[in-house]
């Protein structure tokens, strides 16, 4: 603990997690009317957590909940929402999850440049692409996801209404890391928790506003 402590007041950044720590704790979904089963299979061999489904039912589907990253294919998804496309379907998650990273891919080559839902995407792909970019956009992602500054914002995304007077981010920051030193957490451990069910959640929040009120 002690150590973390002089690392933390001489604001030196925790290591980022490795690949294979990342593979461990990233949840990636794919939302396609036709499952690419390739895909999906060598992405699990090299480690990724993937689940799969042929559209959203709704906004609180708990695979999407529990998803890090999500990638959608632009056609043939939506309906089930009426939603007209992927496009339309990349807006409405990052409203409600904007927390969430999003890969919009495609196999038609030309779309709407002007849509509102491209500032929404993280990451676009060709459908017909290889493996390789892939597996590099979610490791990019990944890796994005779990730094510090990002659990932070994810953290923050995912207990605000939970805390019973409205904070602004900085502050939900400032008291997060002193919660942390106060409860001997370091830092890596705190970004574990994160990815993990409501009652984790419910402790941070209430570790947050016990340190703003200290």
């Amino acid at each position: 603990m002690f150590e973390f402590v002089e690392n933390f007041l001489s604001k030196k950044v925790p290591e980022p997690p490795s690949i294979e720590q990342l593979k461990k704790i990233t949840k990636v979904l794919i939302i396609d009317d036709e499952e690419p089963k390739e895909l999906r299979e060598l992405l699990k061999k090299e480690g990724w957590k993937i689940s799969y489904i042929d559209d959203l039912d709704s906004l609180s589907n708990k695979k999407l909940e529990e998803s890090h990253i999500v990638c959608i294919d632009i056609m043939g998804v939506g309906k089930k929402l009426q939603i007209p496309d992927g496009m339309g379907l990349v807006k409405d998650i990052k409203e409600k999850y904007p927390e969430k990273k999003i890969i919009l891919y495609s196999s038609v080559s030309k779309q709407d440049i002007f849509s509102d839902a491209l500032d929404y995407v993280d990451k676009r792909l060709r459908k017909e692409s290889s493996l390789v970019p892939f597996s590099a956009a979610i490791e990019e992602l990944a890796k994005s996801t779990f730094s510090w500054d990002e659990s932070i914002k994810y953290a923050y995304a995912k207990v605000k209404d939970l805390l019973g007077e409205k904070i602004e981010f900085e502050q939900f920051k400032a008291a997060a890391e002193k919660s942390i030193i106060k409860e001997g957490w370091s830092k890596k451990r705190f970004m574990k928790k994160l990815g993990v069910g409501l009652d984790v959640a419910s402790k941070i929040a209430s570790l947050v506003e016990l340190a703003t009120k200290s």
